[in-house]
């Protein structure tokens, strides 16, 4: 889902996504939840289209609960009370260490049939980068 206001030329968006994946090596569902909250300009060039600059940020909550069992072979360890196979049950909680960092980006339309976009997003303890080209007929 994807809210949008703007008025002149400013903008507000509020893109929100939920995820949900199932992966055929472990028996659980990792879901995740992502909302982009963006402000920005919108300017219109007299023959190069025009160019939307926004700063935001993202929020990201994404999690999974592992659990299981290891089995390793332990038959040449030379200990004599760990025998031949030892066994390990597990569990892993795997949750992203800060839900929220900053964001900043552009994507600028050359024409009615192209655009260019690029994002960076930063702080906490996640970086990344989005960039993409589109074609539209």
């Amino acid at each position: 889902m994807n809210l949008a206001m703007g008025w002149e030329d400013y903008f507000v968006t509020i893109p929100i996504s939920h995820a949900w994946t199932e992966v055929d090596i472990i028996n659980e569902t990792v879901t995740a939840w992502n909302i982009s909250p963006r402000i920005g300009y919108l300017h219109s060039f007299e023959n190069a289209g025009s160019i939307a600059l926004y700063t935001g940020a993202t929020w990201l909550k994404a999690e999974v609960d592992l659990s299981g069992t290891a089995v390793f072979d332990t038959s040449g360890s030379g200990i004599a009370e760990i025998g031949d196979v030892t066994t390990l049950d597990f569990v892993i909680r795997q949750r992203n260490r800060d839900r929220w960092n900053y964001l900043v980006g552009f994507n600028w339309e050359l024409s009615r049939a192209w655009s260019l976009q690029a994002e960076i997003g930063f702080g906490g303890s996640r970086d990344n980068a989005i960039v993409s080209g589109t074609y539209r007929w």
